[in-house]
């Protein structure tokens, strides 16, 4: 009887993945939606924000934090990463449920930044100050991947 009741407790529910479905959707709609204006809008008027931010368009060609590798052979790379990470999750979240949202942000990220690199042969940013410039994917990259290495809150009971 303990083993099935800890069963149903793993296992998301329907209520579950519905709502990761829907954000991941909104996040990934919310994240072209600003790639869009970036580059039809902040390309020639960049927008000033508070402090050193601003909204502006840059095309990064290369890997994370501009580190030199780009072309054909970054974006094989990058899809067989994405790739093996979504299947990595499928089966990871049938024992770590709970770790649903992180892995939600980390794809949702992903692939919207590698679309760019199919469409664009890079990844649009549009958020910049004097140190860096990035996009809400790879905020969401980021925030995923710390949820997703904080260890599991322990159970009261």
């Amino acid at each position: 009887m303990q083993k099935s009741i800890t069963k149903k407790l793993n296992q998301l529910n329907d209520r579950q993945i519905k709502t990761a479905f829907f954000w991941a959707v909104l996040l990934l709609a919310l994240d072209r939606c600003l790639k869009i204006v970036a580059l039809s809008i902040w390309f020639n008027h960049p927008q000033q924000l508070t402090g050193d931010w601003s909204l502006s368009y840059s095309l990064n060609s290369r890997l994370a934090f501009s580190l030199p590798w780009t072309g054909l052979s970054l974006t094989i790379f990058l899809t067989i990463l994405v790739i093996g990470l979504t299947l990595y999750a499928a089966n990871a979240l049938k024992k770590q449920p709970d770790k649903i949202l992180g892995w939600i942000l980390l794809l949702c990220g992903s692939y919207s930044n590698l679309y760019d690199r199919f469409i664009y042969n890079g990844v649009i940013d549009y958020l910049a100050n004097q140190w860096t410039v990035l996009n809400l994917a790879d905020i969401l990259i980021g925030l995923g991947l710390i949820l997703l290495l904080l260890p599991r809150p322990k159970k009261l009971l």
